[in-house]
């Protein structure tokens, strides 16, 4: 089975960088695991997904007030 690779550019204030370093850290702290940025970043992608199959928009709406 062959790997496909997609490269994707991501422009983030230092504000945003730094708050994504620090949830990778938290992460790789509690977990004990260190794991690659990209695969971080898909965590969470998974975490979403499966909270919003659950719990339909509510989800949406709920991270949009928690991250205001």
């Amino acid at each position: 089975m062959s790997k496909i690779v997609e490269n994707m550019t991501l422009a983030l204030t230092p504000e945003k960088l730094a708050r994504l370093k620090e949830a990778k850290e938290l992460f790789e702290s509690d977990t004990g695991n260190k794991v690659e940025m990209a695969d971080f970043i898909d965590i969470l992608v998974k975490a979403y997904m499966s909270y919003r199959d659950k719990r339909g928009t509510s989800e949406s709406i709920l991270l949009q007030k928690l991250t205001q």
